[in-house]
């Protein structure tokens, strides 16, 4: 439904895949209670080993005249 909001409106979809990767587990744990809610984070944190997060996020653009 969202990617159909933007390309009716001319936008372009990129998909970046991209990730955070850490010296220490401490570091990413600072990150992920910065990003997340304290209730999420917690629950990311238990099930997460190591020190690095794959993740994708769309890119959306438009070129206006």
């Amino acid at each position: 439904m969202i990617e159909r909001f933007w390309a009716q409106r001319g936008w372009t979809r990129t998909q970046v895949d991209m990730g955070w990767r850490f010296e220490s587990r401490a570091d990413l744990e600072a990150v992920v209670r910065i990003e997340l809610p304290p209730a999420v984070a917690e629950q990311v944190l238990r099930h997460h080993e190591g020190l690095e997060v794959d993740y994708a996020v769309n890119l959306w653009s438009r070129t206006f005249d």
